[in-house]
């Protein structure tokens, strides 16, 4: 049987993994198994006779165990159904990156990743509001594709608490009348314009950063937030990929 065969048997029934993952953790009789798995005994004594065919188990003493084969073939379908559960439940996020400049998988599963949902379209917004009002960081770059009053009002309450600033934006959000109170405090070195637009936003402080998406309203619709190593490294990588390609506010009154 081919490759294709073999994990379309696997994973078209929840069964037969459920199966592999009690027989590594629990060797046993049929009839033990019947009773952990909680599966009909004409199901797992069908099952157990396709995964003997397979290689998958084998018995001994009257038990039937997993065989090399069959632990590795149960983690690797579990590597890749969790890989699919993270990537499923970040895809707010995940879909507006290109292939190129995904975020590190691992370090999702690390992460909090709040979505907007039609039982509370601004979770996101409130997550990024509440985590930026309470940090403590000193240094802070903060790259904001929108302008709104209220994200204003966070910028700008984080702007004055802050030591060490770099905002970018877009010339869009530096022309709109309502960013005045903020943007205009923000020092010209410390001030970049990006050709935009910007898809995504990003705010990084000393210890953890935030990824948020927007729908075409300018509305954020998710707001990935970590603190591990590796998001972190990516999102610097991304914040000074985005600023590569912009200018200094100064160079370009100019």
């Amino acid at each position: 049987m081919s490759a294709l065969g073999q994990l379309s048997y696997l994973v078209r029934s929840e069964n037969r993994p459920a199966l592999l993952r009690t027989i590594k953790n629990h060797p046993g009789r049929p009839c033990d198994i019947v009773e952990r798995c909680r599966i009909s005994r004409a199901t797992v004594q069908r099952i157990i006779s396709d995964f003997e065919e397979r290689g998958w188990i084998a018995k001994r003493d009257s038990r039937y165990h997993l065989t090399a084969a069959g632990s590795i073939i149960l983690e690797q379908y579990e590597t890749v159904a969790n890989t699919v559960n993270r990537v499923t439940e970040a895809a707010p996020v995940l879909r507006h990156f290109d292939a190129d400049a995904a975020p590190p998988l691992a370090s999702l599963a690390d992460s909090t990743l709040v979505t907007a949902t039609e039982q509370d379209p601004h979770a996101p917004l409130s997550h990024y509001i509440d985590t930026l009002d309470q940090s403590t960081a000193t240094s802070v770059r903060l790259m904001t594709p929108v302008t709104s009053p209220i994200l204003d009002d966070v910028h700008s309450r984080l702007l004055e608490a802050s030591t060490s600033i770099t905002v970018m934006t877009t010339e869009p959000v530096i022309n709109d009348r309502s960013t005045d109170h903020w943007i205009t405090d923000v020092p010209a070195r410390s001030l970049f314009v990006h050709p935009g637009p910007l898809r995504t936003g990003y705010a990084l402080l000393e210890d953890r950063v935030l990824v948020t998406t927007y729908d075409d309203q300018g509305h954020i619709q998710g707001c990935l937030d970590g603190s591990a190593p590796q998001i972190r490294t990516w999102a610097t990588e991304q914040f000074e990929s985005a600023r590569g390609s912009a200018r200094r506010l100064s160079v370009i009154r100019n």
